[in-house]
């Protein structure tokens, strides 16, 4: 799986599917979720344990980088610093 921008990625991904989430923020909070909702503007999450989702707003287009099948959202505040990385091919099998 390869994405070619962000809106591709935002068109592509869906409910259900498995994200791994590196939190930079917050280190103890990264892992495997499951992709609970997809909006036009925001996309929830879900931890194992957990019964209500993380929201996090997509990035805006200067605050992100696609790298294949990871997004990087960067430090709105410091744009040289990575704030989190969503990986929606953790398998590393090209699947979603």
């Amino acid at each position: 799986m390869t994405f070619t921008s962000l809106a591709h990625l935002k068109r592509t991904v869906h409910p259900g599917q498995r994200v791994y989430v590196t939190n930079n923020w917050h280190p103890h909070i990264s892992g495997m979720r499951t992709i609970a909702k997809v909006q036009t503007n925001r996309l929830a999450t879900l931890a194992p344990g957990r019964e209500k989702p993380w929201w996090v707003d997509w990035p805006k287009a200067a605050l992100a980088r696609i790298d294949g099948a990871k997004l990087t959202f960067l430090d709105p505040e410091d744009p040289e610093k990575v704030a989190f990385v969503y990986d929606f091919d953790p398998a590393g099998d090209g699947e979603p």
